[in-house]
C-alpha cells in the first residue's frame, strides 16, 4: 500500500511541476513580447495592457535588455 501512496505522491509532485513550468514559459513568452514592442516603442502601460504583465516586470526586462 505505501508503494502505491508513494507512486500517488511522486505524480502529483510530477504533474506540480510541469504545470510551473509551463507557467514559467507563458511569462518568458509575454517578456519577450514585451521586449520586441519596447523595441517598436510602444509605452509600458499599453505592453502592459497588451501582456498583462505588471509594469514592473515589463520595467525590469527593459532595463536588462537597455531598453530604458
Amino acid at each position: 500500500m505505501e508503494d502505491q501512496e508513494g507512486v500517488t505522491a511522486m505524480c502529483k509532485a510530477m504533474e506540480e511541476m510541469r504545470k510551473e513550468a509551463a507557467a514559467k514559459a507563458r511569462i518568458e513568452s509575454k517578456i519577450e513580447d514585451a521586449i520586441e514592442m519596447m523595441k517598436d516603442h510602444f509605452s509600458i502601460d499599453r505592453i502592459a495592457k497588451i501582456t498583462k504583465l505588471s509594469v514592473e516586470q515589463i520595467t525590469e526586462a527593459g532595463r536588462l535588455q537597455g531598453l530604458l
